[in-house]
């Protein structure tokens, strides 16, 4: 029953008028900053930490454009297995130097590791194989947080990899993960959330918190090579998939620092993508937990700088 009204209501928000969807998609992102007052003071504590210098106006705009860009983001991941190839061209581009890397990429195909972020519309990225110019494309393995409800898990799976992207659970994703990065192929994953006590203890935007070493645990095994991927948003439904290479050192606390800061780099920098990001989420959550904190700190050493 559950997965028959997803698939109605998405298939309805494809149907409909885009500026009505974008009005509903306003209404429930201001919904969701006014009328939960816990996700809210968290979202403004986790700004205002992060940008101490900025006055409290900011940091509620930030949070309010986040709440919008949430929603969004869940009405494009209803809607998405609805929308026809021609639409999915018009709605998200890559940028030149994601081209420029692909077409290199075939030439001397090499293994690569691309890390991501709760960045607005991030489930696009499942787009890139239609996105890329036509040709032979690399070997594209995403490893994702499956649903807890079976049915609806396989059905949103299957519409996600209808372009060429195998998706994969961290529960079994890691073998997976590493078969296709010998065979030279490109494996993505968030690593913007807490690990809790199976991360690494990180500084992020000045505070501490808990990174997963997945990434880099991947590179150190593999000899990857590294780059952060992730959606830019340009319009409602619109954005493009940005890329760039993260200079590290090929091990896994070198990856988990290099990802960290080039994360921070553009939360820091661009506003767009500041207000894009998911700002709800209990990045630091870890300081509360001083029985979290002793086991990063006597499992993995740290990585405070």
């Amino acid at each position: 029953m559950l997965l028959l009204l997803t698939q109605v209501i998405g298939w309805l928000l494809a149907q409909a008028p885009e500026p009505f969807v974008r009005g509903f998609a306003w209404f429930l992102g201001r919904t969701i900053y006014y009328g939960h007052g816990p996700r809210r003071r968290v979202m403004l504590l986790n700004i205002a930490s992060s940008f101490p210098n900025r006055p409290a106006a900011w940091s509620r705009k930030i949070a309010q454009q986040s709440c919008v860009r949430i929603a969004e983001t869940t009405l494009l991941s209803l809607a998405s297995p609805f929308f026809s190839e021609p639409r999915i061209r018009r709605m998200a581009t890559t940028a030149p130097n994601l081209d420029v890397a692909f077409r290199e990429l075939l030439l001397n195909p090499r293994p690569l590791v691309m890390g991501t972020a709760h960045f607005a519309y991030w489930e696009g990225l499942t787009w890139l194989p239609l996105l890329l110019p036509a040709g032979p494309k690399p070997e594209f393995l995403t490893i994702y947080r499956p649903l807890r409800t079976p049915k609806m898990d396989d059905w949103l799976r299957h519409t996600r990899e209808r372009f060429g992207v195998k998706l994969m659970s961290r529960r079994s994703g890691l073998h997976a993960a590493f078969h296709a990065l010998h065979r030279r192929g490109c494996v993505t994953l968030l690593f913007d959330q807490s690990a809790g006590s199976h991360g690494y203890l990180t500084k992020f935007l000045g505070r501490e918190c808990s990174t997963t070493p997945l990434p880099g645990m991947l590179v150190e095994k593999s000899g990857a090579e590294v780059a952060l991927i992730y959606a830019r948003r340009s319009a409602f439904w619109r954005f493009t998939i940005e890329f760039s290479h993260v200079p590290c050192e090929p091990t896994a606390q070198g990856v988990t620092l290099a990802l960290n800061h080039a994360l921070e780099d553009r939360l820091r920098n661009d506003e767009t993508l500041c207000a894009s990001w998911l700002w709800m989420h209990q990045r630091w959550r870890i300081l509360d937990r001083p029985g979290e904190r002793q086991k990063l700190e006597a499992k993995r050493g740290g990585l405070i700088e």
